[in-house]
């Protein structure tokens, strides 16, 4: 009886151990993984067709100017995957060089929209700047007791 529970207990180890060994070190290998909380970024960017497919519903876009976007878009995307895997810069000047690829690509499809697309946009933008002051602010604030 005993040499059964010894010999159940050793196969639960030989058939758990690979498995857990294999998600533990699959784990480890997510980029950030071994970084503090406050550094991983736990929100992943759209991709550019999302961003597409969200831009074409929010704005009604024409195939036309959905052709016209999407290499944008696409464009952006690589650049900023590049940026991330820069480390020769500094935190501040990857802030400022994400911003500069933000600008140009906001630029380059603003001018592909047509004025009403463009105030829909706007106003868009300046919600989500509000909502994320105001969740900047929430987390901010001491808690209070």
């Amino acid at each position: 009886m005993r040499s059964n529970l010894f010999l159940a207990l050793i196969l639960s180890l030989a058939v758990g151990l690979p498995a857990w060994a294999q998600s533990s070190s699959a784990d480890q290998n997510q980029p950030g993984a071994n970084a503090p909380a406050s550094e991983r970024h736990e929100h992943k960017m759209p991709s550019p067709d999302e961003q597409l497919q969200h831009m074409t519903k929010t704005l009604n876009l024409t195939a036309d100017q959905q052709a016209k976007i999407k290499p944008i878009l696409e464009e952006r995307q690589q650049k900023i995957s590049a940026l991330m895997q820069d480390n020769s810069l500094n935190r501040e000047d990857r802030r400022a060089k994400f911003g500069e690829i933000h600008s140009s690509s906001s630029q380059q499809i603003r001018a592909i929209l047509t004025a009403d697309q463009q105030q829909k946009l706007d106003q868009m933008r300046a919600e989500r700047e509000a909502r994320w002051k105001e969740k900047k602010g929430q987390s901010a604030a001491p808690e209070q007791k």
